[in-house]
């Protein structure tokens, strides 16, 4: 499941003002490096910088000034993994040069900087180093990366811009949250009164970039309409197609658009399509309209809101706007229900979930949301006769929320459905907020093509628990016995010396390689703990697919 994220960053329109930051990168793909100028003329804040990465992963790094070379130390701080401060109060512009490593293209590491001879792809928050200044504060800006090492024709895109030169109002955030690509891009763009829709895709996919653009700038088109938004900034779409099986891809919400990793055979199907577009729908649910945790201290708790009930807005859309088929619409409904009944966690409420496994506990927050707003829809859809729905609900919390100077409080919510439902708002709530009643999903927010049914759904267990000892060897700790990992041959006490896994993948092969005495193993397994029955939806006979999406 996509981990909660604070609000995405927008990217304001270029300015004509002199960049205060110019920043110049250079990849280097004979020595898988990225080389990297910063000049900053900010009036303040030149003295401490910050990095998201590690400080070794900055080669050669030097600073200077007007008066030539400056001292420096590094250390962690709050808010940066590295934070560097100068020996000495800089004058006038401040330049810095470093190099970062570079390595080979990996599906477990989708914003790792990666390159080879014919293309590269980096992320700001692993080769930025950036001056230190409010998150959020936006200065001219200029970025620029030279493609001239790879192939005649390569050029450069990012969620900031097409192009190799990036001009613009943009924050520490935003550049944090940038992705580029390098080589023999693909581009297009859709220049509309209501805004502008970009795209840029980078390898062959199985399906054409093309035809996606255009159905990701109409889909934001629609999704503006639904939440009566007024104009908002260019939104850019990439595309990078790498070696990763179908059904495994990766979407990312960057600052200003999304980030996709898709493996060549994969299919713009109806999974992708809501990955997609829930990430797109942050630029409202989540940035715009966001529903504060009850915990500061535990802002995963936000999860139910920014991709629980944003996944099942999201559905809803792309089923009404004819998008996805009624076969997909249920299936993802089904796979909200899977990792909800499967979850250990499911009965457990908000706050005790802050001492769990943060992977599983997000997995059964956002399923739990995505379902909590079904019932909703259900329960305001019978009560009005199929005059309101939790559309209603979602409107009047984003005018809400346009007034208010940040995240709404988690009572406004329930206030904005108790509007439409009365007092059996608290009770429907107390599914998600403290988990004491079972999520039943009403078949009123199916809409008119489908029917109750039982499922039995397979349920994920790893079977045993990897743990690092004092020396940082990992053992297998906790083999269940007659487990997953047991039945496949895994002792009690093995160390391991190689581990993947998809966390809560029934599918995907565990592959484990282990350390009996001077021998090494290979075990493989599925990781399944058995079934359990559940709830599901069969499609009514004789019904027409035009038909399902009607008053959805």
């Amino acid at each position: 499941m996509p981990r909660p994220a604070a609000a995405p960053v927008v990217v304001a329109p270029a300015a004509p003002a002199s960049p205060l930051l110019d920043i110049a990168m250079v990849p280097l793909p004979t020595e898988s490096a990225l080389e990297v100028r910063v000049t900053s003329s900010l009036p303040v804040g030149n003295r401490r910088w910050g990095y998201r990465g590690r400080a070794e992963a900055l080669a050669d790094l030097t600073f200077s000034d007007q008066d030539g070379a400056v001292a420096f130390r590094s250390e962690p701080a709050r808010g940066f993994p590295t934070h560097i401060t100068l020996q000495r109060e800089p004058r006038g512009q401040v330049s810095v040069r470093y190099r970062v490593t570079t390595e080979p293209f990996s599906v477990e590491r989708p914003l790792w900087p990666a390159m080879d001879p014919n293309q590269a792809r980096f992320s700001g928050e692993l080769v930025l180093l950036l001056p230190e200044a409010e998150p959020d504060a936006v200065v001219p800006v200029r970025l620029s990366v030279d493609p001239k090492a790879f192939a005649p024709g390569a050029t450069v895109a990012s969620n900031l811009g097409l192009g190799p030169v990036v001009r613009g109002q943009l924050s520490n955030a935003a550049l944090s949250a940038s992705t580029f690509l390098v080589g023999t891009v693909g581009f297009g763009e859709f220049v509309a009164p209501e805004g502008v829709d970009r795209a840029a895709w980078l390898g062959y996919s199985n399906f054409d970039p093309r035809q996606v653009a255009a159905e990701v700038a109409g889909f934001r088109s629609g999704a503006r309409q639904y939440f009566g938004a007024k104009q908002s900034a260019p939104s850019t779409l990439l595309l990078f197609a790498d070696a990763r099986k179908p059904g495994q891809f990766d979407v990312h919400r960057r600052a200003g658009g999304v980030l996709v990793h898709a493996g060549l055979m994969q299919a713009w199907d109806g999974p992708l399509r809501i990955a997609v577009m829930q990430q797109l729908m942050r630029e409202w649910i989540g940035a715009e309209l966001a529903i504060a945790p009850a915990d500061a201290d535990f802002p995963l708790e936000s999860a139910w809101f920014l991709d629980g009930l944003n996944r099942s807005v999201t559905r809803a859309l792309l089923f009404r706007y004819g998008l996805l088929t009624p076969e997909e619409f249920r299936d993802d409904v089904e796979q909200m229900l899977r990792l909800y009944v499967t979850s250990p966690l499911k009965s457990r409420p908000l706050h005790d979930l802050k001492r769990a496994d943060p992977k599983r506990a997000s997995a059964v927050i956002v399923a739990r949301g995505a379902l909590y707003a079904m019932v909703l829809d259900g329960a305001i859809r019978k009560k009005s006769g199929g005059k309101r729905s939790l559309d209603d609900v979602v409107r009047a919390l984003y005018a809400q929320a346009l007034t208010a100077s940040g995240p709404l409080p988690p009572q406004a919510f329930v206030a904005a459905v108790q509007t439409e439902l009365g007092q059996a708002a608290l009770a429907l709530d107390s599914g998600v907020l403290r988990g004491d009643s079972k999520i039943v999903v009403p078949v009123e927010a199916m809409g008119p093509c489908f029917v109750a049914a039982k499922r039995r759904y397979e349920t994920y267990e790893l079977g045993f628990e990897p743990s690092t000892d004092e020396t940082g060897v990992t053992l297998a700790t906790n083999v269940r016995e007659p487990g997953p990992a047991a039945r496949a041959g895994l002792r009690a006490g093995e160390r391991v010396q190689g581990l993947r896994y998809q966390d809560g993948d029934v599918d995907m092969q565990v592959e484990l390689e282990v350390l009996r005495g001077a021998e090494r193993v290979r075990l493989r397994y599925r990781p399944s703990g058995g079934f359990v029955t559940g709830q599901g939806f069969d499609r009514k006979a004789n019904t027409k697919d035009a038909e399902c999406a009607r008053g959805r």
